[in-house]
């Protein structure tokens, strides 16, 4: 196990630049660019998950104080993936415990509709969009690995920073590192 995570492919680095390949779907069902989601003269902060991980569902609670912290410098996106503990799947204890059984889903409707129950559970003000069914964005933004990521990228869609796993209190500082990108 190890050694597979040695050798797992870790997505974007900093540096790389959105191209308009990488597609996301909107709640709507529409397909988009994820680069058209980065504002002209903002950054844009995008976090990587599914409401079946505790980690991300934790940090959900955090999005109110980042969005607040971020607002005037950069925008917030939510990209909706596959379940990271589907039911039956590889379920955690504490889904079990709190009742979250999210089945992995079998079509883009199914996926749609669990970000919308995420979006109003939880009385999100950011945008939340999907990813495709094959994970296209989850592939490549954050690689093989575990995805309750963040990433921020620069006006032009330029990579700034990445987190593995979503720590809000260190985003701030990226969105600044943002502004300064040309």
């Amino acid at each position: 196990a190890f050694l597979e995570r040695l050798n797992a492919t870790r997505g974007m680095e900093p540096g790389a630049v959105l191209d308009d390949t990488l597609k996301v779907v909107t709640l709507a069902g529409r397909d988009r660019p994820l680069r058209s989601f980065v504002p002209g003269t903002q950054a844009l902060v995008v976090l990587v998950g599914s409401a079946s991980s505790p980690t991300f569902r934790d940090r959900l609670t955090d999005l109110e104080w980042l969005r607040r912290e971020t607002m005037a410098d950069a925008d917030l996106l939510i990209i909706y993936t596959q379940e990271q503990h589907a039911a039956g799947e590889w379920t955690v204890d504490r889904n079990e415990k709190e009742g979250v059984e999210i089945p992995q889903h079998e079509n883009l409707e199914a996926r749609i509709g669990v970000a919308r129950s995420m979006r109003s559970d939880n009385d999100l003000k950011v945008e939340v969009v999907v990813d495709t069914m094959d994970d296209s964005a989850l592939k490549a933004l954050v690689g093989d690995q575990p995805h309750c990521a963040a990433l921020v990228f620069a006006p032009g869609g330029r990579l700034v920073g990445k987190q593995q796993w979503l720590d809000p209190t260190g985003i701030p500082a990226l969105v600044a590192e943002a502004k300064k990108q040309p």
